[in-house]
């Protein structure tokens, strides 16, 4: 069985309710939840937020939707930490083989293939999280190093990486994994198994730019002018 945790708090420091801001005449969020339902992967997807208008909205499009506490709800809050919290207030079967997505909200150019792709790979590595990077030599951020296998062999800093490896940048879409494997580990890039998408592709919004970027990207891969 597959669920999808959209994690979506309120707030943003540098586009302003991004979240639900409204890209291509729709909130932000719908191209996320829109994608995972016509998916038909998923038996469950489940918006946790601590946004009153947010979790509007998810139920309206049908979503299950958990409250999050505002604890949690910063930016010091990792990823995994509000899964984790998702988890216990599902109070999921452990016995059961399910696996669990994490899928960020700002996911507009979320390709079903790649989460096909990632499905897969976990059946061949049950104990790994399985997300999507792209080749980046410039990355600014964490820079990820994989062996042959495409698991992470290291996560180095901007300042100390050498030049001389092929660099990966995490893509900011989303993390799978079964359910043991959330419970168990607390560092997702260090127990990670990767897939590689196109840089072009791997659109992480954080700035106006990376919006911009994102429309274009959108409308090429939907063909729309």
């Amino acid at each position: 069985m597959n669920i999808a945790i959209i994690p979506a708090r309120k707030g943003s420091k540098r586009i302003k309710n991004k979240n639900l801001k409204l890209f291509l005449n729709k909130p932000m969020i719908y191209w996320t939840i829109n994608k995972l339902k016509r998916s038909n992967l998923f038996k469950l997807i489940i918006i946790s937020s601590n946004s009153k208008k947010i979790l509007k909205y998810a139920k309206k499009k049908g979503c299950d939707i958990l409250k999050r506490p505002e604890n949690l709800s910063d930016d010091k809050t990792s990823t995994i930490e509000t899964i984790k919290h998702a988890l216990k207030k599902l109070n999921l079967n452990s016995k059961k083989n399910i696996r669990v997505f994490c899928v960020y909200p700002c996911n507009p150019v979320l390709q079903l293939a790649d989460l096909k792709k990632s499905i897969n790979k976990l059946k061949k590595n049950h104990n790994k999280f399985i997300f999507p990077v792209a080749n980046s030599q410039n990355c600014k951020n964490n820079r990820i190093f994989l062996n042959k296998s495409k698991n992470v062999k290291s996560v180095k800093s901007y300042n100390n990486s050498s030049q001389q490896e092929k660099i990966y940048s995490d893509a900011g879409q989303f993390y799978l994994a079964n359910l043991k494997t959330w419970k168990r580990f607390s560092n997702i890039h260090k127990n990670g198994h990767c897939i590689e998408i196109p840089e072009w592709r791997a659109v992480d919004i954080n700035y106006p730019s990376d919006w911009k970027k994102a429309e274009i990207v959108f409308r090429y891969l939907n063909h729309v002018s």
